[in-house]
């Protein structure tokens, strides 16, 4: 199928550009970064220190007009993919054979885009090597690469270890295996369950009509409000706002899908030691309690259910991942909040097919999800959340953030994938930053904060420092 052949190529193409700006961005980071290290210009400069200089200017210009480049590739290639998709929808969704054809046909318009796009992107180089940046050259006329200080940031070593060596590390660290026979065997049960749960998410990604129904979804949801300028509007005093207006606000930027890989969370777990402590607080919880599993047809009464327990939350949850890595993987009870139910239908079918290969329980009590807006989720009882947050406006990061300082309790942990919650330092403490690989950047930052006690200021609010 026509579109089958657009996601195919453009697919390669976006992880090629993602991968490029990545590079890109940290050498030009790196770039910079040398040449503020290096003393201001002087009339009696040494000849080795003016080339450096000359040369890391010419450098750090290139990569930012590249980087620049490659952004607008990637932003493009994007839009025609979903173009494409939301066209695909209309096909396999309109009644006609004139709607059919028209849809077909721009399926095929948005091929020949991108076929353009690609072609441009080679012609200007993006897909070439990226350069290496010029040695130092020291007073002598020697090269040597220059002294770079040592980053603050953890980096796991994700490729070098199996994903049993990582649960094993994971479960000594934790010490999960010092509890009942019982709990041992739900826990290998639940890990099984989520090998499963990973191949039918897996299988879920590859499947073009899904993905059409969910481009199409973003679409309408982005678009629902009918006017631009609704974007910012106080929904909370407009009582003619509705629930859907307000979901209408965000941007189809924040609903890019990305994924982190199960070896990549679990070493992220393993080197934070303060997330450790709450997940082994959470897991001793759920240990300690005999709870019964709720049919999986009752799942709102489930979220419900969890609601009121000690638990972990992912704001953004997708298709689950997070979710399941939590709850399957480490046995704490995690609620996931998204706002597509066509990815929350997908973690609800991955959860639905866990009893039918052959597992004895559904796991049930563990997790749950929500088609609701996470700036008015219940967060009574929870310990941790993890925020998706790398691509969401910069106004629905301020709404969750100030969400967290008001609602979060004392002692909670934040996994973030940026740093926003930073600006919030009277609320939140940083106790954590470790890289790891993600669908989008091979070494990712993950900033972990824990909630502070309340402190009332003047104005009886926390403040943000800008």
């Amino acid at each position: 199928r026509a579109i089958e052949s657009l996601v195919a190529s453009a697919g390669r193409a976006i992880d090629t550009l993602q991968a490029h700006a990545a590079g890109t961005r940290a050498l030009e980071t790196e770039a910079r970064a040398r040449l503020d290290r290096l003393p201001a210009p002087a009339d009696d400069d040494a000849p080795g220190l003016v080339k450096q200089r000359a040369s890391l200017r010419v450098v750090t210009r290139m990569l930012k007009s590249r980087l620049r480049d490659t952004l607008s590739a990637l932003t493009n290639t994007r839009a025609v993919v979903d173009r494409g998709l939301v066209a695909h929808h209309r096909y396999t969704t309109s009644d006609t054979e004139t709607g059919r054809n028209d849809a077909d046909a721009e399926v095929r318009a948005a091929q020949l885009v991108f076929d353009e796009i690609y072609q441009d992107a080679m012609d200007d180089g993006l897909f070439a090597t990226l350069p290496k940046l010029p040695n130092f050259i020291s007073d002598d006329g020697n090269q040597r690469p220059p002294t770079v200080p040592d980053l603050c940031v953890s980096e796991p070593p994700v490729s070098s270890h199996s994903l049993d060596d990582l649960w094993t590390n994971l479960d000594e660290l934790s010490g999960v295996f010092t509890g009942s026979e019982e709990s041992k065997k739900r826990l290998v049960s639940s890990r099984a369950a989520l090998a499963d749960v990973i191949a039918f998410l897996k299988k879920a990604e590859r499947d073009v009509d899904v993905s059409a129904a969910l481009a199409a979804e973003i679409k309408q949801l982005a678009c629902s409000a009918g006017n631009v300028s609704d974007i910012g509007k106080d929904t909370e005093s407009d009582p003619e706002t509705t629930k859907q207006d307000k979901h209408s606000q965000y941007t189809p930027e924040n609903f890019a899908y990305g994924t982190t890989s199960l070896r990549a969370w679990l070493a992220v777990v393993a080197s934070c030691p303060a997330l450790l402590g709450v997940l082994k607080e959470l897991a001793r919880d759920v240990a300690s309690k005999s709870e019964k599993e709720t049919p999986r047809d009752e799942c709102n009464s489930n979220l419900s259910r969890l609601e009121n327990l000690p638990r972990s939350a992912v704001f953004g949850s997708s298709i689950g991942w997070l979710v399941f890595y939590l709850s399957l993987g480490q046995r704490v009870r995690c609620v996931g909040y998204e706002l597509l139910k066509g990815r929350v239908a997908i973690a609800e079918s991955a959860a639905a097919a866990i009893g039918k290969n052959g597992s004895q329980e559904t796991f049930s009590n563990l997790f749950a999800f929500g088609v609701k807006d996470a700036t008015s989720a219940n967060l009574t009882d929870v310990k941790l959340v993890v925020l998706t947050s790398q691509c969401w406006d910069q106004s629905l990061k301020t709404q969750i953030a100030e969400h967290l300082q008001k609602n979060l309790p004392t002692n909670a942990l934040v996994v973030d994938y940026c740093d926003f919650l930073s600006r919030y330092q009277t609320a939140f403490a940083s106790v954590g930053r470790v890289a790891a690989p993600t669908s989008w950047n091979e070494k990712q930052n993950f900033f972990v904060f824990q909630k502070k006690e309340e402190q009332v200021l003047g104005s009886g609010l926390l403040s943000c420092v800008d």
